[in-house]
């Protein structure tokens, strides 16, 4: 069962990815025309270079040491005409209609007199490197690296390394070596097409050192030590981890081309992101990480270090065609995972979602200013709330950056069509239910409308609830955080307040708290309309896992027996949700409508009649605790909140409530499934119904008594309600 909550994390991780959104409008100038396929599989025979036919091109284009050189037409190209000793080539689809050209296919190199380069290359590479894997030195001559490309990298490799030793952890030394290396003409691509062909020797020691834990841990299961299931947990978490490693390791044997490309885009943004930043950033990096105290930050240090990383960010920005070329590698993974099942895939528009993501990000850290930088040196003054006002004001900001880009974030939301986004989610469905066939129906019966629903919902409330915060200036975290002080050791050993004080601070807190969350469940049950309610329901109600709840016992009704009860469950509930959300808005209501102040004014009575009793100090000791007017007092405004809640109207809608829960009780299948009888359902539900009609008296006489003024027939009565309440 513990594979199946492992299944719903990934559905709704899933459906979150499929959403991922970012806010006026975006500044890039993407087109969401499909992006063709690049060329893969190049080969050189003789002078002749050749690659995989791709379905979308018109032609193809050739590059020459990354000059555009020749457009062909056919998946071929004679480069007799051609001189040099290592001429490196790419290719490009020249898109027919419809689509975008390709990114540059990955390299490969025309070596003269290969085989020698090869040896030349494999000696310095054994000079220099131990258990290297064969073929590597070939891995690095097929992209354009011979030796002396490689005696110089490694001499510039060395250089960086003394370097790095002499900085001694200084930044901007550091920055300086890593400047120096990274201005060379180093073959980035060679040196991933040989690290790639080491992977699959270190996944393959990996999943050795992973299969003797799995003995290990088999060892204790056989010798009858594992009756919590700890140790089998721990084989099904390992075994996991090798079929993802196994996965690797397949979509490097197929899809090698498209995984160093992917990687080779992912190396060149953040070298030419690092190129960027200069010499000033880095010492304002050293700068700050010198720094102990918050409140010491250099303002416009830091503003410098956001502008340059933020406009790092944005310059730098990979192509629609690079990205494309990673989302290939993802997808071709995917296929491993599930070879069976044809992979849904979208990758020009997930490419234009992370461009998009990268400028929501950038434009995010670009929200920082010396007004917010200021503020957080004031926070720092105080070490007790600096964390909590740091997390208040950035909110605050993130509501403003939010509104300001607005338009960015709708564009993320709509890269791609509903149709297109319930095709991916339906596409993770099948893929899981390919991983473990034991996933229920109800599960993979999910409809995406719903989770489309939810979402839209979730995306909607930001507004709301973060005007709400902000005009409230994050109170409901300062509550949150009081109370949690007032429960600390600190608080309890602090002279600086009496016992008294401390007593009633913490229950005033108390209230200020859970007023703060109420108020908050409100915005949230006030945007609440059918559509989200019942898409809710529908949503979780088939995601429980009965069975482990032991809500389901396959024992006494089959498996399609309990798909039509749930289904039942659903339908009922459906009806009623609605029903059941007014009653919490109107709880919820009532609650701020006078019940707090009530509460607030209970408390400070509270403390005034106690200090009467027991004197100043009551709070030293402990007797007060016995005392029947502190005993009754919190279940009497209880009462006297039920009482105000519990209208005319709102007593009906409990009902509907309760005849909702007699359906389902009378449910044959429910009852056959719990294996009960129909005469002891019927007793159950008058039972049910008999306490409930008690509760409603009960409530209404307790909600008239004066706690302080209470005779033994009030605190009769009082009990009575707590008995039933249970």
């Amino acid at each position: 069962m513990r594979n199946k909550w492992k299944v719903l994390l990934l559905l709704f991780l899933a459906s979150f990815a499929l959403f991922a959104c970012n806010n006026g409008g975006s500044d890039i100038d993407i087109d969401y025309t499909v992006v063709a396929p690049a060329p893969t599989n190049l080969a050189i025979s003789g002078k002749v270079l050749s690659w995989d036919a791709v379905a979308e091109a018109d032609g193809y284009i050739i590059y020459a040491d990354g000059e555009e050189i020749k457009t062909v037409s056919s998946n071929s190209y004679d480069f007799s005409q051609l001189t040099g000793a290592v001429i490196v080539f790419q290719v490009q689809t020249d898109a027919k209609r419809g689509y975008q050209n390709s990114g540059l296919s990955g390299s490969i190199a025309y070596v003269e007199d290969k085989t020698q380069a090869i040896a030349d290359l494999d000696t310095l590479v054994g000079e220099n490197f131990d258990g290297m894997p064969d073929g590597f030195a070939e891995a690095l001559v097929e992209k354009g690296m011979v030796a002396d490309d490689f005696d110089a990298f490694m001499t510039s490799l060395q250089t960086f390394t003394s370097d790095m030793e002499a900085a001694e952890g200084d930044i901007l030394e550091m920055s300086n070596a890593l400047h120096t290396l990274l201005a060379g003409d180093i073959n980035f691509e060679a040196l991933i097409n040989g690290f790639i062909l080491m992977l699959p020797v270190l996944i393959d020691d990996q999943i050795e050192s992973m299969g003797t834990d799995i003995e290990y841990y088999q060892d204790y299961i056989d010798w009858g030590w594992d009756d919590d299931g700890y140790y089998q947990g721990r084989i099904d978490e390992i075994q996991a981890e090798i079929d993802n490693l196994e996965t690797l390791k397949a979509t490097l044997a197929d899809s090698s081309d498209e995984v160093v490309l992917a990687a080779l885009h992912t190396v060149e943004y953040f070298v030419s992101m690092i190129n960027q930043l200069d010499t000033d950033f880095f010492t304002a990096i050293q700068n700050l990480t010198n720094v102990d105290n918050p409140a010491d930050l250099d303002t416009e240090e830091i503003v410098m270090i956001k502008d340059e990383l933020s406009a790092a960010m944005l310059d730098n920005m990979p192509t629609l065609e690079d990205m494309v070329a990673l989302f290939e590698v993802l997808t071709a993974a995917a296929g491993s995972l599930s070879e069976e099942t044809a992979v849904v895939t979208y990758p020009t528009a997930n490419a234009a979602q992370v461009l998009l993501s990268i400028e929501f990000f950038a434009k995010m850290i670009d929200t920082i200013d010396a007004n917010f930088v200021n503020q957080i040196k004031v926070f720092a003054e105080d070490e007790e709330t600096f964390q909590l006002e740091t997390m208040i004001l950035a909110i605050k900001y993130f509501n403003t950056f939010q509104k300001d880009n607005d338009g960015l974030i709708q564009e993320m939301r709509d890269v791609l069509s509903f149709e297109q986004r319930q095709a991916l989610f339906e596409g993770y469905l099948t893929m899981v239910s390919d991983m473990d066939p034991s996933v229920p129906a109800a599960i993979l019966s999910i409809s995406f409308a719903d989770i489309d629903t939810l979402d839209q919902f979730a995306y909607d409330l930001m507004d709301p609830i973060l005007k709400w915060f902000d005009d409230t200036d994050g109170e409901i975290l300062r509550a949150i955080y009081e109370y949690q002080m007032d429960q600390s050791y600190t608080f309890y050993t602090s002279t600086d307040l009496t016992e008294r004080q401390k007593f009633l601070q913490t229950n005033l807190d108390l209230v200020n708290m859970v007023e703060q969350m109420v108020t908050f469940a409100y915005i949230i049950t006030d945007e609440v309309n059918e559509e989200v309610a019942q898409a809710f329901v529908r949503v979780v109600l088939s995601s429980i896992p009965y069975e482990e709840y032991g809500f389901y016992d396959s024992t006494n009704i089959s498996e399609a027996e309990y798909e039509e009860l749930a289904g039942d469950l659903i339908a009922v509930a459906e009806s009623n949700i609605m029903t059941l959300v007014g009653m919490v808005k109107d709880a919820e209501l009532t609650a701020v409508d006078g019940f707090f102040d009530d509460w607030t004014k209970l408390e400070n009575d509270l403390d005034e009649y106690l200090a009467g009793e027991y004197g100043a100090d009551y709070a030293d000791g402990s007797d007060y605790y016995y005392d029947d007017v502190y005993s009754y007092s919190r279940p009497v405004l209880l009462a006297k909140f039920l009482d105000a809640f519990l209208d005319s109207g709102t007593k009906a809608d409990a009902q509907d409530i309760l005849d909702a829960a007699f359906v389902i009780l009378n449910n044959s299948l429910f009852q056959k499934n719990l294996d009960m009888t129909s005469a002891e359902a019927q007793e159950m539900i008058t039972n049910i119904q008999d306490h409930y009609d008690d509760l409603l008296v009960q409530i209404a006489i307790v909600a008239d008594i004066n706690v302080f003024n209470m005779d033994e027939a009030d605190m009769t009565a009082v009990d009575d309600l707590m008995n039933i309440l249970g």
